[in-house]
């Protein structure tokens, strides 16, 4: 008795931080037909340069909510193994909008591939290289090192 007494009055606090502190369903904006930020924006694939290109990259975004999200305001960055900033590898400033499971694909302007990228960077301007061993890329709302991080890899 003493053990289920203990088991719910560990389990009874965490009943109030999940639905109110924790929850996905308070991060998004019911009033509206886009949803700024979307806890279901996520990077689907990515690609740190190929064996006959290093710079040959790209990066994937999947919209798996059921509502459209718009890009404006978030950042593509990547950090390096060693590093303590992020490096901006892509902003949107201007409305972009990803449908409900849609994919939006972002690639080095050497990236060769057979689908086509909805937006280009430079690798070697901004100096934001993917590591094929290490380092990290990460979808962020707000600043590039102090904003929310949507999603990361």
């Amino acid at each position: 008795m003493k053990y289920l007494v203990l088991v719910l009055t560990g389990i009874f606090p965490l009943s109030f931080w999940f639905p109110f502190g924790n929850s996905p369903q308070a991060q998004g904006n019911s009033q509206s037909s886009v949803t700024t930020v979307s806890p279901n924006l996520v990077i689907s694939q990515f690609q740190a340069g190929s064996a006959a290109d290093t710079n040959d990259e790209f990066i994937e975004i999947l919209n798996l909510s059921a509502n459209p999200v718009d890009l404006n305001g978030i950042s593509l960055v990547y950090r390096s193994a060693s590093a303590t900033n992020d490096i901006l590898v892509y902003q949107w400033t201007t409305s972009t909008i990803v449908p409900s499971g849609g994919y939006y694909l972002i690639a080095s302007n050497s990236y060769d591939g057979t689908v086509s990228a909805n937006s280009t960077y430079n690798n070697t301007t901004c100096s934001c290289a993917l590591s094929s061993t290490s380092g990290g890329i990460a979808l962020r709302q707000g600043a590039v090192n102090s904003g929310t991080i949507l999603d990361s890899v």
